[in-house]
């Protein structure tokens, strides 16, 4: 496990989360998340049922944001009890794999460096991530939950007990390399999204100079991804080099990075996503905006890179400061599922 800063609400975080990854294989992912849902819901008074309960067809479950904000739908986490907080993670920690709940986890921690250094204020709080379960949790039929929060969204889709989809799934940090933590939040060192941006430096770094051309389609990158907040995300004609035109070894380097981001999910849902991606590789295309300044394994301006394919779009954007100056040092990921978002993802 990565290493990172123990509080004593982490430390209770984490404690009962060996049991279920340990079952893992026993029980499905799906089944796990339904009986976390109607434990969780079972805790629950009838003030709170109010606002962490929806239809699953509510026009609200498609509504989201990865922005600090001062409303949100959902139960916020600080609005309740231990027991509920400790329900809450469990449930999260089922309908992710390991690696995704410690990303998760550590998220949340990262909102105690900002606090300090940014202002003291509400909005900046790492127990201000809200939780809504969507429909009747079960083994038929369809229903979801989401979590969201300030660089943290997550929509899950249960089918029939089976996860089917995930996205718009999120992920930020900042700081992406925490080398200021106002002694708080995680450790000195700590970088949330590293496999992310590793891969992607991989791949970008193997390039042939012929390669670049059609790779770098912008020597700038904007402030951030144009793919946030929407209901659905639209198919666009892509840029960049297709799979097709890689070498074998630059194709497998392509797959590590689709892999990091899927990494954070169950295996129920990733085996049959990638069986797509794998379908459509050819015409999966890599694309990179902005600086190409890299060293040891750290850029030291702003870029951003795009992968996508018939099926699904997912970017990085490390194109912001941290609120220590660092600049470039605020990271924010997206995967998308092109018109399928919100629902079952495959046909």
């Amino acid at each position: 496990m990565r290493r990172i800063i123990i509080t004593a609400i982490t430390v209770s975080w984490l404690a009962t989360a060996g049991a279920a990854w340990a079952g893992e294989a026993e029980q499905g992912a799906g089944q796990r998340m339904a009986e976390a849902a109607q434990a969780f819901i079972g805790v629950l008074n009838d003030n709170q049922l109010e606002h962490a309960r929806m239809d699953y067809d509510d026009e609200r479950r498609m509504r989201w944001h990865y922005w600090p904000l001062w409303e949100r739908d959902g139960l916020m986490l600080r609005d309740m009890n231990k027991e509920q907080q400790e329900h809450v993670l469990a449930l999260l920690e089922a309908s992710l794999s390991p690696t995704g709940y410690e990303k998760a986890l550590v998220t949340m921690e990262l909102e105690k460096i900002i606090h300090e250094l940014e202002y003291d204020g509400p909005i900046r709080d790492y127990l201000r991530y809200y939780f809504t379960v969507y429909g009747e949790p079960g083994d038929e039929g369809t229903w979801g939950w989401s979590v969201e929060g300030h660089h943290l969204v997550f929509n899950f889709v249960v089918h029939d007990g089976v996860l089917v989809n995930v996205t718009p799934a999120f992920i930020g940090a900042n700081p992406a390399i925490v080398r200021d933590n106002a002694g708080t939040g995680p450790a000195l060192g700590t970088r949330n999204l590293a496999d992310q941006e590793l891969a992607g430096f991989a791949l970008f770094e193997s390039l042939a100079e012929e390669q670049l051309g059609t790779v770098i389609v912008s020597s700038e990158t904007s402030h951030d991804m144009d793919e946030g907040f929407k209901p659905q995300t639209d198919l666009v004609e892509p840029q960049g080099l297709p799979a097709a035109d890689m070498t074998d070894a630059q194709r497998d380097q392509l797959r590590a990075i689709i892999a990091a981001f899927m990494d954070n999910v169950p295996a129920e849902l990733t085996g049959p996503y990638m069986d797509r991606v794998e379908a459509e590789f050819d015409e999966t295309h890599f694309a990179w905006r902005g600086s190409t300044a890299i060293e040891d394994n750290v850029a030291s301006e702003r870029y951003s890179f795009r992968i996508q394919s018939p099926t699904f779009v997912m970017m990085l954007y490390n194109s912001m400061r941290d609120d220590a100056g660092n600049d470039p040092n605020h990271i924010h990921t997206i995967w998308r599922t092109i018109g399928r978002d919100f629902m079952p993802a495959l046909d």
